[in-house]
């Protein structure tokens, strides 16, 4: 399913994000779905912009441990499209905060990989991406979220 999900959480009956009321979001079964040409131009097209050659994709591969053939498969539609792909990182290392701030202000669509969901989120809390990710997409900047599997619930 892609579509924008309209959210009720606390952070928005709190008024933290008070003009914003929709998540753009494409979920799948699995992580290659949002691969294939079918679903692809779907997340693009949450984005807002018509030219792929505008859109940056921030992927996050933690759930499947940052390997880089997993990466490979999940993003290469993206890349043949135009799209620029930016690799963040984070299980044996964990970039700069302002690294990782920087990559969240330039994404368009934040794609994550199925995986291990656990290992994920506690490594996002334990470095600060957790927050990151929060004000990427429910921010004024309003990423797409995407993600197939485990990706999908983040």
């Amino acid at each position: 399913i892609c579509l924008p999900i309209i959210i009720m959480s606390r952070a928005f009956r709190r008024g933290y994000y008070r003009n914003q009321t929709k998540l753009r979001a494409c979920v799948a079964g699995s992580g290659t779905l949002l691969n294939e040409p079918t679903m692809g131009p779907q997340v693009i097209k949450l984005t807002g912009k018509s030219d792929p050659r505008d859109v940056t994709v921030v992927y996050l591969g933690t759930a499947s441990y940052d390997i880089i053939e997993k990466r490979d498969n999940q993003t290469s539609w993206y890349s043949e499209q135009g799209c620029t792909v930016i690799a963040l990182d984070v299980v044996l290392n964990a970039p700069e905060t302002s690294y990782m701030k920087e990559c969240m202000q330039k994404a368009d669509i934040i794609l994550v990989s199925g995986g291990n969901t656990n290992f994920a989120m506690r490594r996002w809390r334990h470095i600060g991406l957790d927050k990151l990710l929060k004000e990427a997409c429910l921010g004024p900047h309003r990423a797409v979220m995407a993600g197939g599997s485990a990706g999908a619930i983040w």
